[in-house]
């Protein structure tokens, strides 16, 4: 008779991006209140609910902590995140919202990321070499495929487009509210779903007519 294996229980796998992705989460705004030269990595653990030794054993200076959204994440990171904030909704179009203000809040990262490198002095055109943004945007693309499945072929093009507008936003030191942005990007997702077939009221009454 065969054994038969039993499942295993207990503690999920430790996940040593996601740990550190959250940290930053919550030291975001104390970067973007102080900025890179001004911040001391006692706030910085604070905000993290660590003390700064603990802090350490995640980031092993402030810059480094700094710089953490520029480095590339494991391959599928931006997708399920993407893909978990669309799912969390059975109607598409909420889901499709879900989606674009964690892509936001990822892009948002980013941003932040970049600015304290420049006040660090640190080369970032190289930086931003190191960062995957083709698997972000075929994650984004993929969600909204999914919500909205008339876009086609469309969907790649809209998740370079809404990229291109917060990074664009970074590059020109337009300082605009992640909301802003969020607007703008609204407004152009509203042109390619209604194209798509997607009904412009219902589209408003979801979006609460957020648009630019």
């Amino acid at each position: 008779m065969a054994l038969q294996t039993r499942p295993q229980v207990g503690r999920p796998a430790y996940d040593p991006f996601s740990r550190r992705y959250d940290l930053y989460v919550k030291a975001a705004p104390v970067f973007r209140t102080f900025g890179y030269r001004q911040v001391t990595l006692k706030a910085l653990a604070h905000a993290c609910g660590l003390s700064a030794p603990a802090l350490y054993r995640y980031f092993p200076s402030k810059l480094e902590f700094a710089l953490f959204p520029l480095g590339t994440p494991p391959t599928g990171h931006c997708a399920t995140m993407l893909r978990r904030a669309a799912e969390a909704h059975a109607d598409p179009l909420r889901g499709l919202r879900a989606a674009l203000e964690a892509a936001l809040e990822e892009v948002d990262l980013i941003v932040l990321g970049l600015r304290l490198a420049l006040e660090a002095g640190r080369d970032v055109p190289d930086l931003w070499a190191t960062r995957d943004l083709d698997g972000f945007e075929q994650g984004l693309s993929d969600v909204m495929l999914r919500c909205v499945p008339g876009l086609g072929d469309g969907a790649r093009d809209l998740a370079h487009m809404l990229t291109s507008l917060v990074i664009s936003a970074a590059a020109t030191n337009d300082d605009v509210s992640p909301d802003v942005v969020l607007r703008r990007g609204i407004t152009v997702v509203r042109a390619y779903c209604v194209a798509a077939g997607v009904d412009a009221l219902r589209f408003d009454e979801v979006f609460g007519g957020a648009t630019a």
